[in-house]
């Protein structure tokens, strides 16, 4: 008796072990950066991406084209896509979107049965280059938020803030001074939205992992009662001079990162950079691998 007892234990505590993990598997993803567009590296890209989650996004100025292909790749590999437009210059504050784009964005909604589309990246900055080109953006958010739901009511749409900004700091690699008030009052502005999403990188504030609070994320919920995203997550693997890192470094943020947002319930978690991409430093070495397709340690840590 005490045999079969043990015996079910051991089947109840590996199938838990393997409902979480498909749990963990299930709300991650990578955005679109394959080592290079040639046919035999963008294959592997899906390959790769295949076995780092279930997502796929793309960010970037709204290009229909792009738009369908990405969504089309993605149900091509058994992902789900997450279309993030940026809606304004993010060196002056420049609104971007407008009436074509609009009914452009709207139709892809309706046609494509888009299960993600969020508008705006790091708003909090558009903010503070143009409270006017702001408000004008919330205007736009809940006319298109509305005209979306009517055209594909299943589609998701969501707006992305910077989470370290919202915070206020602004020290670190940012150059900054912190703002002991932080932006989380921006949230008030974008009610309708499905979910809130993040872009975090706490490693231009900190220089070690173990250096972020134990309530880093979870101070996120005592700012908004909306379910969360995080659409952007990275730390370096290299680093600059005087704020280096490693791969340990990488490896042992991802996995901070996952024990701190356990509880959150994230509708996903992106990871900006599956190879190191010719951007500027020092996002240039936040990939999972290094630019020649060499694996770094935070790959394992993250699958």
């Amino acid at each position: 008796m005490k045999k079969q007892i043990l015996l079910l234990l051991v089947i109840l505590v590996c199938a838990c072990t393997r409902t979480n993990q498909n749990n963990e598997l299930t709300n991650k993803g990578l955005t679109l950066t394959p080592k290079s567009f040639s046919e035999e590296d963008f294959t592997l890209f899906w390959e790769k991406a295949k076995l780092g989650g279930t997502f796929i996004s793309w960010t970037g100025k709204w290009d229909e084209n792009t738009a369908r292909t990405v969504t089309q790749l993605a149900k091509n590999n058994r992902l789900t896509s997450i279309i993030e437009i940026q809606v304004f210059n993010t060196l002056n504050g420049e609104l971007t979107i407008n009436e074509s784009s609009i009914e452009e964005i709207v139709r892809f909604a309706e046609n494509s049965n888009a299960e993600f589309i969020g508008l705006g990246v790091e708003v909090n900055n558009l903010y503070e280059k143009s409270k006017t080109n702001y408000d004008s953006f919330i205007q736009v958010f809940n006319n298109l938020y509305d005209r979306i739901k009517t055209a594909s009511p299943n589609t998701k749409v969501f707006t992305i803030f910077q989470l370290e900004k919202m915070k206020g700091l602004n020290e670190g690699l940012f150059g900054g001074a912190d703002n002991e008030l932080g932006e989380w009052f921006l949230l008030d502005n974008f009610s309708k939205a499905d979910f809130i999403g993040f872009t975090t990188y706490p490693c231009l504030i900190y220089k070690e992992p173990s250096d972020i609070p134990a309530d880093y994320y979870s101070e996120i919920m005592n700012h908004t009662l909306k379910q969360v995203s995080f659409t952007e997550i990275g730390w370096f693997s290299t680093g600059l001079i005087g704020w280096e890192s490693s791969e340990e470094e990488q490896s042992n943020f991802i996995t901070e990162f996952f024990n701190q947002t356990r509880n959150l319930n994230a509708a996903f978690n992106i990871w900006s950079f599956l190879y190191d991409q010719n951007v500027p430093p020092p996002f240039n070495n936040m990939g999972l691998y290094y630019a020649n397709g060499s694996e770094k340690l935070g790959w394992n840590a993250w699958i």
